[in-house]
């Protein structure tokens, strides 16, 4: 996985796990965070062949000289 969209997870994850816990969830908020990121490694790990097909997709558009958000990314299809 790309460092930024492994970077780009963890502050959402970091984030939702916030709001939980300042919406006056139970939880734990190191131990939300700790479920969140193995719960990420698994889901990254079964979906390797469609990342892969993915970050083909993006790089194509990249090397055409178009810049591909983050939020772009995101918002293609499904997910």
């Amino acid at each position: 996985m790309r460092e930024s969209h492994r970077a780009e997870a963890e502050r959402l994850l970091e984030r939702v796990v916030a709001e939980e816990v300042r919406g006056g969830g139970r939880a734990d908020a190191g131990a939300l965070l700790a479920r969140g990121r193995a719960e990420w490694d698994a889901m990254v790990a079964g979906a390797g062949r469609e990342y892969a097909e993915f970050l083909r997709a993006v790089e194509a558009a990249e090397a055409e000289g178009g810049r591909v958000s983050a939020g772009a990314e995101g918002g293609r299809g499904g997910g």
